[in-house]
C-alpha cells in the first residue's frame, strides 16, 4: 500500500523505433500478463509480474504436466454482457481486459470499489456502459501498442482504434436515447453521467483534451441541472454506483476547468445551491475524506472571482463567504488529521493517497492564514509551508518511480499531483520552489483527468518566465533606473505579478496560454498570448 500507483515511463520518441527480435506468444503464463503480452514469472497462486504493479493476477488456464498444442480460447466463465446486448468473443475478451487490468492502472489513488466493482456490475445491467467501457479499453490498449517497441503491431492499432470507435457510438446510441426520454429515471441520469466520465476518460488517454472537455462540460450540465450531488446525502433506489465516488469524479473535472481554460470561468449552476458544508461526523475511511476534500475544493475555487473594482485585479475569494470557507477549511483538516488514530487505518496512513491528502491538508491551513486582502501578496507569508509540501511531493514521486517499474505513462481518474503542484507553484513566487517544481512535473508520467503534466509544466515555466522577465530587465539597469522594484530570484513587484490566465485548446499537443498582469489590467492593454506545445 505504500505505493499504491501505476506509473510508467515518460513517452518514448516515435522515431527511435526499435527493432525487436521475434518471439513465440507464451503460452503458460497468467491470463493477464498474455493479454498484456509480458513474460510471466508463473509464481502461484498470483504472479508477482502482476500484484507487483497492483494488477489482479488472472490465473492460470494451463495445468503443470505436459503441453498440449490444444489452442485455447481465453473467455469469462459467464455472460457479463447485458441481456439486450449481443457480445462477441473479441467483446468479452476486450471486457476481461478492462475488468482486469485497465481498471487498474486508471482507477487511481482513490476509490477503488468503485472501479474495480460498482462499474463492473453496472456494466452487466446498461448496454451505454457496456459499451463505454469496451470503448475505453480498447482505446487504452490502442495507446499503449503506439508507446511500445512490438514490431508489426499497425493492423492490431488500426484494430483496436476501430473497436473503440465502433462501441463508443453504440455508446452515443444509448445515451441518447436517455436525453429523449421526457423524465429520467435515477438510472437513466445514473447511466448518462458515468457514460459521459468514461468518454471523458477516453478522449483525455487519446491525447484530443478538447473533446475531453466537452464531455466533462456536458456531464457537469446535468450533474447541476438534476442536482445530482443531493443523491450522495439520501441515496436513491435504484442506484447501482456509490454517489459519493460518481460526485467526486465530476466535481474534480469541474475544479479542473474553472478560471484554467477559456468560457469557464463562470462556472456553477447556482440553482438555489447552498455552501459546501464539511459533515461534523468523523471521517472512517480515507475515501471518505477524498470525497469531503473534492467538494470543499471545488467549492472554494468556485467563490473566487475578478475583483475588478480593488487595486489588485486579483482572483480572491468572495468576501463574505471566505471566512466561512477557512473555518469548513480548517474542519476538514482537522478532521482529516484524526484519521491517523484510527488502529483500522494503520497501514493505509502510510500509503501514497493518505500522504497526499496530508500535503492538501498542509495546503488548506495555509490558506486558512491568508488574508484575501493583501491581493496578490496573500501568499507571500506561506513560503516555509509551500516548501514544506514541494519537499513532501518530491519524496512521494522518488518513491512511487523508484518502486514502478512501469511500462507507459498513465492516466488516473482521481487526483494525483498535479493539481497540488499547479495551485503551489502559481500562488508561491519564490524562483527556486518554482523551479523545482516543474522539474518535478515533467518526471511525472501520469495524466489527472483533463490535467496533463505535460501540458502543466511548459505553462507553469511560462508563468514563471513572465514574472521574472521585469527582474532580469533591471539586472542591466543602475538601482535608480529600474523600472519597478522587482529583483531577479528574490522579489516580484505588485504590477509584475499575473492575475489572470487561462488556456485555450487549438489541436492535439497546441494551446494558446493568455495571461494579463496588474499592470496589464490597470493600463488596459488587454492579454498577451504566447502559443505552448506539448
Amino acid at each position: 500500500m505504500s505505493n499504491e500507483l501505476f506509473l510508467g515511463p515518460p513517452l518514448k520518441d516515435k522515431s527511435r523505433i526499435r527493432q525487436k527480435k521475434f518471439a513465440p506468444k507464451v503460452r503458460t503464463g497468467c491470463i493477464v500478463c498474455r493479454i498484456r503480452r509480458v513474460k510471466c514469472d508463473e509464481t502461484r497462486p498470483s504472479c508477482t509480474k502482476c500484484t507487483s504493479t497492483g494488477r489482479k493476477c488472472g490465473g492460470y488456464t494451463h495445468n503443470e504436466g505436459p503441453r498440449d498444442k490444444t489452442l485455447v480460447t481465453i473467455r469469462p466463465a459467464e455472460t457479463v454482457s447485458p441481456v439486450s446486448v449481443s457480445a462477441g468473443s473479441e467483446d468479452l475478451h476486450m471486457f476481461h481486459m478492462f475488468r482486469l487490468d485497465v481498471i487498474y492502472q486508471t482507477s487511481g489513488l482513490f476509490d477503488k470499489p468503485f472501479w474495480q466493482v460498482d462499474i463492473l456490475r453496472a456494466a452487466r445491467e446498461r448496454p451505454a456502459i457496456w459499451h463505454a467501457n469496451l470503448a475505453f479499453a480498447a482505446i487504452y490498449r490502442w495507446r499503449e501498442l503506439r508507446h511500445s517497441d512490438q514490431v508489426n503491431a499497425e493492423q492490431k492499432i488500426y484494430d483496436l482504434y476501430a473497436f473503440s470507435i465502433k462501441h463508443y457510438n453504440a455508446a452515443i446510441q444509448g445515451l441518447l436515447s436517455i436525453t429523449k426520454k421526457t423524465n429520467q429515471t435515477v438510472s437513466d441520469k445514473e447511466t448518462l453521467l458515468l457514460t459521459e466520465t468514461l468518454f471523458v476518460g477516453l478522449n483525455a488517454v487519446q491525447g484530443n483534451l478538447t473533446s475531453a472537455i466537452a464531455h466533462a462540460n456536458n456531464a457537469n450540465t446535468f450533474f447541476y441541472t438534476w442536482e445530482f450531488w443531493k443523491y450522495a446525502e439520501a441515496i436513491p433506489h435504484g442506484l447501482v454506483l456509490r454517489p459519493s465516488s460518481l460526485v467526486a469524479l465530476l466535481t474534480n473535472f469541474e475544479s479542473q476547468m474553472l478560471h484554467r481554460l477559456r468560457n469557464k470561468s463562470a462556472p456553477r449552476c447556482r440553482r438555489g445551491q447552498k455552501l459546501f458544508k464539511v459533515s461534523t461526523q468523523p471521517f472512517r475511511t480515507i475515501e471518505d475524506a477524498y470525497h469531503e476534500f473534492v467538494r470543499l475544493f471545488a467549492a472554494i475555487i468556485t467563490s473566487c472571482r475578478c475583483s475588478d473594482h480593488t487595486e489588485s485585479h486579483v482572483m480572491l475569494p468572495e468576501p463574505l463567504v471566505f471566512p466561512y470557507h477557512v473555518s469548513q477549511m480548517l474542519l476538514w483538516a482537522d478532521k482529516f488529521d484524526a484519521l491517523r488514530l484510527a488502529k483500522s487505518l494503520a497501514r493505509e496512513i502510510h500509503g501514497f493517497p493518505y500522504k497526499l491528502l496530508e500535503l492538501q491538508s498542509m495546503a488548506l491551513r495555509a490558506c486558512g492564514r491568508c488574508d484575501p486582502n493583501d491581493g496578490v501578496f496573500m501568499f507571500d507569508n506561506q513560503t516555509a509551508i509551500l516548501w514544506k509540501i514541494l519537499i513532501g511531493l518530491e519524496k512521494l514521486v522518488g518513491d512511487a518511480l523508484e518502486a514502478h517499474d512501469g511500462i507507459v505513462p498513465r492516466f488516473s481518474f482521481s487526483i494525483s499531483i498535479c493539481e497540488l503542484m499547479y495551485w503551489i507553484t502559481t500562488a508561491c513566487r519564490d524562483h527556486d520552489m518554482r523551479v523545482r517544481s516543474v522539474a518535478l512535473l515533467r518526471k511525472w508520467p501520469i495524466q489527472d483527468g483533463l490535467l496533463d503534466s505535460r501540458l502543466i509544466a511548459p505553462l507553469l515555466e511560462t508563468f514563471t518566465k513572465v514574472e521574472d522577465a521585469p527582474g532580469i530587465r533591471n539586472m542591466t539597469l543602475c538601482a535608480e533606473d529600474g523600472e519597478c522594484e522587482c529583483m531577479y530570484r528574490k522579489f516580484i513587484c505588485g504590477k509584475h505579478r499575473i492575475v489572470r490566465s487561462v488556456v485555450e485548446f487549438m489541436k492535439e499537443g497546441e494551446v494558446n496560454f493568455s495571461w494579463e498582469t496588474v499592470e496589464d489590467i490597470s493600463q488596459g492593454r488587454g492579454e498577451q498570448v504566447q502559443k505552448l506545445f506539448y
